[in-house]
Parts: C-alpha cells; structure tokens; sequence
C-alpha cells in the first residue's frame, strides 16, 4: 500500500515539474512557445524596428528580459505598442516619426509571410490602435493591406 501511495506522489511531482518546464518554455506572456528561429527573427525585427524608428530607444529606457535571460523581443514590442499610441495621442505629434512608425509596421506585417511575427505586431501593436477614435484613425490612414484589414477587423469585433 505504502508504493502505490508513494508512487501517486511520485507521479504528481513529476506532472508538476514537467507543468513548470513547459511553463518556463513559453514567452512572459503565455501565448506562444517560441522556438530559437522564432526569437532570432522577432530580435531582429527588433533591430530593425531601432534602426527605422530610433527614437523608439530613448522611449525604451529599459529592455525586458525573459526567463531565459535574454532581452523578450515580444514584450518589446509591447512597449513599442504603447510608444505607437503616445506618439499618436501626444497633441504636437510628429507627422513623420508617425509615417515611419507606420512604415515599419507596414513593412514587417505585409511583406513578412511570418504568422509568428504577425501574431505579436496585431497583440502588442494593431490592437493598441483601438484604445481610441483618434488611434483608430490614424491607424487607417497609415495602415496598408494586411495590417490594414487586421485594424478593421479588430475595431468590428468590439463590443459597442
């Protein structure tokens, strides 16, 4: 009787630590488990998003590590969500740090066949547009194709 008890136990801490392993193997937010390829190209959107929109890295004081010690390209672009509605709502907002903004976003959605990176752009970036009238707007005059349909979808799937 004592092994089989022993032995349920045993079971239970191995599901538990097998639960915690996967859990450490998806991103800060749950949603994806992200392979090395599926990193190394949301790091070098990454870069590229800095080297096209550079004032995005004084807006960026901090990066934001993952639990595998390295700097989370998806919760980057978290906060480049959030710098997309600032910059947008801000009242002396620069028409052409806006058109880069977009540009960028245009670029990595539309011609990146990546449904990875595509899945980050819409949760941390097309849906921010949708906090406001204002956001949504801009978003379709500077969204195109693919990107453009996802804002508008988005905007009929909510409620009110």
């Amino acid at each position: 009787m004592k092994d089989t008890k022993q032995e349920k136990i045993n079971d239970q801490i191995e599901k538990v630590k097998e639960t915690l392993h996967n859990l450490t193997s998806v991103s800060n937010y749950g949603m994806h488990n992200i392979s090395a390829a599926q990193r190394n190209r949301a790091k070098k959107l990454c870069d590229e998003l800095i080297e096209q929109v550079p004032e995005f890295m004084s807006y960026r004081d901090f990066g934001v590590i993952g639990n595998n010690g390295q700097e989370d390209p998806f919760s980057q672009f978290g906060i480049f969500g959030r710098f997309v509605v600032e910059t947008i709502q801000h009242e002396s907002h620069d028409e052409s740090l806006i058109r880069r903004i977009f540009q960028f976003v245009n670029i990595a959605y539309n011609e990146n066949n990546d449904n990875y990176i595509r899945s980050i752009l819409d949760t941390e970036v097309i849906e921010n547009l949708t906090v406001s009238r204002d956001t949504e707007s801009i978003g379709k005059v500077h969204l195109t194709g693919l990107a453009l349909a996802q804002l508008e979808k988005m905007i009929v799937s909510e409620p009110g």
